[in-house]
């Protein structure tokens, strides 16, 4: 599935940085690295999120290795970017099971993280310094992106990709500080139980319940649409 061996920790190409902590997802834990090289041409310093995720079993290897597989085929500045993944593969390390998948670009923010920010300081955000309270903008610019994001998704061949668990924890907002078009980049991640659309198939019930469209709650199958009234739910 593509997936570096490293048999000595300082082979690693990529440095932990742990000054921005770490934010724990539904398959995984989440950090800020840096890349390490001699060779400024292939992007020393640039900065990385790595998803630590632990596949003790065949099937936490599929899974895996479905995630890499799609991650692999997106190109679209509102999507996550796949940049490379790896284990460490030294007997006894403590993360010996644990495969990373390095992705860019690295935001500390997410809109749930806004959210929660808001909902807790009055109004005002620390988290996100572009925004202001009653201000219309950048919100409209955010749904656009965030909806052609989701369009790249439902329009990949031969089969469209539904997300699964489209919610605010897995909406970063990136800052453009460089751009007065589009100061907030959203970018849509984790792709942990995404599949292949197929209309009518029978598929997992799975996702966040307070996201799911109804006929998620109903138990019956899907569709592409479902992504659309989760997104929704993100900005309701």
């Amino acid at each position: 599935m593509g997936v570096a061996v490293y048999k000595r920790v300082e082979d690693v190409p990529f440095v932990r940085d742990d000054s921005w902590g770490s934010f724990k997802g539904s398959y995984g834990t989440v950090f800020r690295a840096t890349r390490r090289s001699t060779q400024p041409s292939i992007g020393q310093g640039d900065v990385y999120a790595i998803k630590e995720i632990q596949a003790l079993s065949a099937k936490d290897q599929l899974d895996v290795a479905r995630e890499i597989k799609l991650l692999q085929q997106f190109r679209h500045e509102n999507i996550l970017e796949f940049e490379s993944a790896f284990i460490v593969d030294i007997p006894g390390h403590r993360m010996l099971n644990t495969i990373r998948l390095v992705t860019k670009p690295w935001a500390p923010v997410s809109l749930h993280h806004f959210i929660q920010d808001l909902a807790n300081s009055s109004g005002h955000s620390t988290t996100c310094p572009w925004f202001e309270p009653q201000a219309l903008n950048p919100w409209p610019s955010i749904v656009r992106q965030c909806l052609s994001g989701l369009a790249y998704l439902h329009n990949q061949r031969p089969k469209p990709i539904r997300h699964k668990d489209i919610k605010p924890h897995n909406i970063l907002l990136s800052f453009e500080t460089q751009s007065s078009e589009r100061p907030v980049r959203p970018i849509i991640i984790d792709f942990g139980i995404s599949k292949e659309h197929i209309d009518g198939a029978t598929t997992a019930n799975t996702g966040t319940y307070e996201y799911k469209a109804p006929e998620q709650i109903k138990k019956q199958n899907p569709t592409l649409a479902s992504d659309v009234f989760s997104l929704g739910c993100c900005f309701a």
